[in-house]
Parts: C-alpha cells; structure tokens; sequence
C-alpha cells in the first residue's frame, strides 16, 4: 500500500510494468483511434491492441507498459498500454489498415441482413 507524498509504486504484472501514476507518457491504441476520428468500439480496439502489442512483443521481448487512463465517463481509469509517442504513426497505420478490413467484413454481411 502507499500513501500520498511517497513515490508511486510500479508493478510487474505478467512480465508488463504498470504505473500507478497517471497518466503514464506515451501513446495509447484508443487514444490514436479518437485522434483519427473513428468511434472506438471493441472489435477494433482489441485487433488493433492485438497486433500492435504482438509486434512490440516481437520486437523487444516483453509486453508493452501498462499505464492509468481515465475513462470516458470521467469516472475511474484503465490500466492500458502505452507506447512511445514514436510509435504513433505505425498505431495510425494498424488502425487504418483493420478499420479497413472490419468495414469489408461488415459489407459482405449487408446482404443477409436485406441492405445494400
């Protein structure tokens, strides 16, 4: 336990640092899909979350750092990864490329549901 004044403290949870503090430096996948102006949903943050956290993986041999947000409602925070602002651009790339591919998805479905 901590308390106010004292050094936030950082822990270790399966092989990922998290921040107590908030909020942490860097870029998080939901924050590069707002500035780009798509609404956030889960389809798309976690296939994005997904493929940016397996190439950080691959690339450094650990998970990302884990970081407070606050939450939209204002209300409390997330624990989610954070990346270096460098890496904003590669993120924007990711979620170009599979807001791409759900919206292909979502229009070869149109059909069975009557739209065009």
């Amino acid at each position: 336990m901590f308390r106010p004044g004292l050094p936030v403290p950082r822990l270790q949870e399966g092989g990922a640092t998290v921040s107590r503090s908030q909020p942490s430096p860097g870029v998080t996948v939901t924050e590069r899909i707002k500035a780009l102006g798509y609404e956030s949903n889960k389809v798309l943050a976690w296939r994005v979350g997904a493929a940016i956290r397996n190439k950080w993986e691959a690339l450094t041999g650990a998970l990302p750092e884990k970081g407070l947000r606050p939450k939209t409602s204002g209300m409390g925070s997330h624990c989610m990864a954070v990346y270096p602002p460098k890496w904003g651009a590669d993120i924007d790339a990711t979620i170009e490329k599979i807001a791409a591919q759900i919206n292909a998805e979502e229009a070869r479905q149109l059909p069975l549901w009557g739209k065009k």
